[in-house]
């Protein structure tokens, strides 16, 4: 395949949530999930966050961000709105601490070294807040959770 330049998108493409994290965090707000369950909640809580978005809401708002999370929880079987709000807590203490998005697959190092080999252009895109040039070498690979 011929190419020019090859472009990614940062989060969920090169980059995955902490979903180890995501099902501590649930079980200590009683809801018990493991870390696949937690990542299938993630894409149906997803759902809501694209429509929200259409509607001309920026994925960054605080509103898409707090339903997001509130997403994930209810998707994960989560009731209640203080068990909402502990759940979302520590989600925000762990991404303000830039570790929510940190979870690089060992399979996207050989794909990305592969395409710089061919010597052209490699651009990553992120509508995060500019924390993935300090968190994330994409030519060395990280700890791995």
């Amino acid at each position: 395949m011929r190419f020019s330049a090859c472009f990614f998108d940062a989060g969920n493409t090169l980059i995955r949530m902490d979903y180890a994290f995501l099902a501590r965090a649930l079980s200590d707000c009683g809801v018990r999930a493991t870390a696949a369950e937690v990542e299938l909640a993630e894409c149906r809580a997803r759902v809501e966050v694209d429509t929200l978005a259409a509607m001309g809401s920026s994925t960054e708002s605080d509103m898409i961000r707090r339903a997001y999370v509130a997403g994930i929880f209810r998707e994960c079987g989560g009731r209640g709105e203080e068990g909402t709000e502990r759940f979302r807590a520590a989600v925000h203490v762990h991404a303000a601490a830039g570790r929510l998005w940190a979870n690089v697959p060992k399979s996207v190092y050989r794909a990305l070294n592969r395409i710089a080999a061919t010597r052209r252009p490699l651009g990553v895109i992120s509508n995060g807040d500019g924390r993935l040039r300090e968190g994330v070498s994409l030519h060395d690979e990280p700890r791995h959770r």
